[in-house]
């Protein structure tokens, strides 16, 4: 799995990309990550991550 994180796979995304997506601060994004709001989210380390799949799931439920 850490190979696949560090070739920068569009499948996956970090913090920085949420951030792109949501227009929001890393500190909210991780507020949302670590509350448990987009299910699936996970951590390596320090470092966040949640699956393109995981990530339109959630924001098909927010269209809602």
């Amino acid at each position: 799995m850490m190979q696949l994180l560090k070739t920068n796979d569009p499948s996956v995304h970090d913090v920085e990309s949420l951030c792109s997506i949501f227009h929001a601060s890393p500190q909210t994004i991780r507020n949302v990550l670590s509350s448990g709001e987009i299910p699936g989210a996970f951590k390596v380390g320090r470092r966040w991550y949640v699956s393109d799949e995981n990530l339109k799931r959630f924001m098909n439920g927010c269209d809602r």
